[in-house]
């Protein structure tokens, strides 16, 4: 069990330093997005403040509506786990 534990955090680390190394172009929402939402499970796991994880996840999914076309909300819902506690869920280790 402690090894399943050990390989999960180290894939954990791994996808934290990808999406750290991506260089995101002014309009690539989609790789912006992804680096947010890596900060809110950092935020959540790490630091452990789900307030703060929370109105950070928020304020990504209100930009989204705000600044994205409809046309594209489909898939931005998909990534986020369409609210908090489906993202929470998945996000957990």
């Amino acid at each position: 069990m402690r090894a399943f534990h050990e390989k999960a955090n180290d894939d954990t680390k791994r996808d934290f330093d990808l999406v750290d190394s991506l260089e995101p172009a002014i309009s690539d929402w989609y790789t912006n997005v992804s680096r947010k939402l890596m900060t809110v499970i950092k935020t959540l796991i790490v630091v452990g403040n789900e307030y703060e994880a929370r109105v950070a996840y928020n304020n990504i999914l209100a930009a989204v509506y705000a600044i994205q076309p409809q046309s594209a909300w489909n898939n931005y819902e998909k990534l986020m786990h369409n609210n908090f506690n489906d993202f929470k869920t998945y996000a957990m280790p």
